[in-house]
């Protein structure tokens, strides 16, 4: 009788991280030289605004996505998972 351990094998990279990155994103929106800001509607000032600012903190999450996948290896964990032990007839 032969007897035989199955299940899945799992390695998962750990990343260093630098702790608590400070990323500050200025994002200056520039306008045609012939067109000031003041003619431009108050709904259309308060749009462009409000897009200026889910613009810096789409690229502000890009960049902590980047630093994370982009961190050096700290180590390599290695499980085995739903492991069960099996007669092989």
């Amino acid at each position: 009788m032969l007897h035989a351990f199955k299940g899945d094998f799992r390695l998962t990279r750990v990343r260093r991280i630098p702790p608590n990155p400070t990323i500050n994103v200025n994002v200056n929106l520039q306008l045609p030289p012939n067109l000031p800001p003041q003619q431009l509607p108050q709904q259309l000032q308060q749009v462009l605004s409000q897009e200026v600012q889910r613009a810096a903190q789409q690229i502000q999450q890009l960049v902590q996505q980047q630093i994370a996948q982009q961190s050096p290896i700290e180590k390599i964990d290695a499980a085995i998972v739903g492991g069960k032990w099996e007669v092989i007839p």
